[in-house]
C-alpha cells in the first residue's frame, strides 16, 4: 500500500508540472499542499484520474448475494474527504452493484480509516448469467478522482453429462446391469447435485444404439422369498404401510455428490427389471441452486423365465401300507432361449445350506431394500467361492467364541448331485459372465413345496457389493 501511495503522489506531481510548469518544479511536498489548499491555479486537478482499484466479487450464483468490505485509509498528515457520485451509483445498481455504506465521508482524520460495504446481487438486477463490470468514481475533495472497478460474474450451476440416452438392452430377472456415464462441471464454482425420482416416458421404443462404457453385474439368490421374509425382520429398509418399499427399476449410483470447478466424475446407472416387459423411464440429475437439470432417458427389457409342465395336477393311485409305492412322470420343458435352474426347497440340501449361509451374514451387507450383490451365477453353480470362504472364516470365529452352535455349516460336496434339474439352452455361448455377459449370469429358479410352482428370482432387486 505504501508503494502504491507513493506512486500516486508521483503521478500527481507529473500531472501538475504538465498542467502549469513551476519554478522550481513541483515536488512531492508542494503537490500535497496543493491537494490540501485547493489552489485555483490547479483547478484541473479535480479532473485528474488516478490508477484504478479492482474489486472482484468472483462468481456469484444467481439467487445469492456477495458482499465485500473495502478498507479506506488516509495516509496523509491532514484530514480529507471523499464521496461517490449518486448518478454513478444508480448506474452501478443496474449491473447488480450497490453500496450499503454512506456515499459521503467528511474529515477522515490523518492515518484514520473507514470501511465501505459493497454488494453484488445479480438477481435483484434481473441479470442473465455472464460477466459484468462497472467503473465507479470516488471524488476526493480538492483532489483527483479514484476509480474503483467493480466486477463480478453471475453464474447458474450446471453440469454436462457424457450421454443422455442409456440403453441397457435385455436383462434376465434377478440380474442387475450398471452402465457408467461421466459428469463434468464447466462452471467456476463447486456444484452439488442430487437425483430426482424418474418419470415414465410416453414411448416404449427401445434405443438400439450401442452400449458404451458397460459394466455388468448380476445377482441371483436361491430361495428369494425365504430371504425376503428374513430380511424384512433384519434389515432396516424403508417401509410403506408395514411393507418394504419396492426398489426402483432404474437408479443413479450414488444418489448425490458434488464437483469442483473443472472436475469430472463417473457415476453409474443401475437397471434391475422386476417383470418381463419393456422399461422406459427418465431420471433427472438436478444441480442444486439451479434451474437447469439433466434428463437421462433409460431403456431396458426384462426377460422372465418360464417352465411348462406336462401335468398341472399329479394324482396317485391308492397304495397299501408297506407296499411298493406309485410313481408319476412329469415332463418339464424350458420354452425360453436361456437355461433355467429349478429345485425343491423342501428336499434340496444345497438350498438349505445356502439359505443358512445368507441367514448368518450381517444385515449390514444388505441394502435398504434387503438385497445383496453377488457375482453372476450360471444355472447349477454354487455361491461364489470367495463368498463361501469369507463365510467359513466368520463361522470359525463364531465357533471359537462360542456364539453359535453347529448350525450353518459350510457348504461341502458336489452341488451337481443335488440339482433337481438343469435345462440348458442349445448352443449356449460362453462368455466372461463376471463382467460383460450379464445375460449368461444369474439363474432363474423354480421353488417346489409339495407341488412344483414357478418362482422368479430377484425381481426388482437392488443390490450392494459384498465387503
Amino acid at each position: 500500500m505504501d508503494l502504491e501511495h507513493e506512486a500516486e503522489r508521483r503521478f500527481i506531481c507529473e500531472y501538475l508540472n504538465l498542467l502549469k510548469p513551476l519554478k522550481p518544479e513541483v515536488d512531492v511536498s508542494t503537490a500535497t499542499h496543493i491537494l490540501l489548499t485547493g489552489n485555483p491555479d490547479f483547478a484541473g486537478l479535480s479532473r485528474y484520474i488516478l490508477p484504478a482499484y479492482l474489486l472482484d466479487f468472483g462468481p456469484v450464483v444467481l439467487g445469492k448475494v456477495a458482499c465485500r468490505r473495502v478498507h479506506v485509509r488516509n495516509p496523509n498528515s491532514w484530514p480529507i474527504g471523499f464521496a461517490f457520485d449518486r448518478i454513478s451509483l444508480t448506474k452501478a445498481s443496474r449491473f447488480g452493484f450497490n453500496l450499503s455504506s454512506p456515499i459521503r465521508h467528511e474529515n477522515l482524520l490523518s492515518q484514520g480509516a473507514t470501511t465501505l460495504d459493497f454488494v453484488f446481487d445479480p438477481s435483484a438486477a434481473k441479470l442473465d448469467p455472464g460477466h459484468f463490470s462497472f467503473r465507479l468514481m470516488a471524488k476526493i475533495n480538492n483532489g483527483p478522482q479514484v476509480p474503483l472497478i467493480l466486477t463480478g460474474e453471475a453464474v447458474m450451476p450446471q453440469l454436462i453429462v457424457s450421454q443422455e440416452c442409456v440403453n441397457f438392452g435385455t436383462l434376465h430377472l434377478g440380474q442387475a446391469r450398471l452402465i457408467t456415464i461421466q459428469l463434468s462441471n464447466p462452471c467456476r464454482i463447486r456444484v452439488a447435485w442430487a437425483d430426482v425420482t424418474g418419470q415414465p416416458l410416453a414411448t416404449k421404443v427401445l434405443n438400439t444404439n450401442a452400449i458404451v462404457g458397460q459394466n455388468v453385474l448380476s445377482s441371483s439368490l436361491r430361495g428369494h422369498r425365504r430371504y425376503s421374509a428374513w430380511e424384512n425382520r433384519q434389515a432396516g429398509g424403508k417401509r410403506i404401510g408395514g411393507a418394504r418399499a419396492l426398489p426402483p427399476n432404474f437408479e443413479i449410483v450414488p444418489i448425490s455428490g458434488s464437483l469442483d470447478p473443472g472436475e469430472k466424475r463417473n457415476i453409474q446407472i443401475k437397471f434391475v427389471p422386476s417383470e418381463g416387459r419393456i422399461y422406459s423411464e427418465r431420471l433427472f440429475i438436478q444441480p442444486l441452486q439451479s434451474v437447469h437439470r439433466i434428463c437421462l432417458s433409460c431403456q431396458g427389457e426384462g426377460l422372465e423365465p418360464r417352465l411348462d409342465f406336462s401335468l398341472g395336477m399329479i394324482e396317485f393311485r391308492p397304495v397299501l401300507p408297506e407296499c411298493i409305492g406309485d410313481e408319476r412322470n412329469v415332463i418339464v420343458t424350458n420354452p425360453c432361449s436361456f437355461p433355467i435352474e429349478f429345485y425343491s426347497s423342501d428336499f434340496d440340501p444345497i438350498y438349505k445350506e445356502e439359505d443358512e449361509i445368507l441367514r448368518h451374514i450381517g444385515s449390514e451387507v444388505y441394502d435398504q431394500y434387503g438385497h445383496i450383490l453377488l457375482p453372476p451365477r450360471e444355472p447349477g453353480k454354487p455361491l461364489p467361492p470367495d463368498f463361501i470362504t469369507w463365510y467359513r472364516a466368520c463361522e470359525a470365529v463364531r465357533r471359537q467364541s462360542g456364539q453359535v452352535s453347529g448350525a450353518g455349516a459350510a457348504v461341502t460336496g458336489s452341488r451337481q448331485s443335488h440339482i433337481c434339474q438343469n435345462l440348458p439352452e442349445e448352443d449356449e455361448e460362453e462368455g466372461n459372465v463376471a463382467v460383460t455377459d450379464a445375460e449368461a449370469g444369474a439363474s432363474s429358479l423354480v421353488e417346489t413345496k409339495n407341488t412344483l410352482e414357478e418362482k422368479k428370482i430377484g425381481g426388482g432387486a437392488t443390490v450392494t457389493k459384498l465387503p
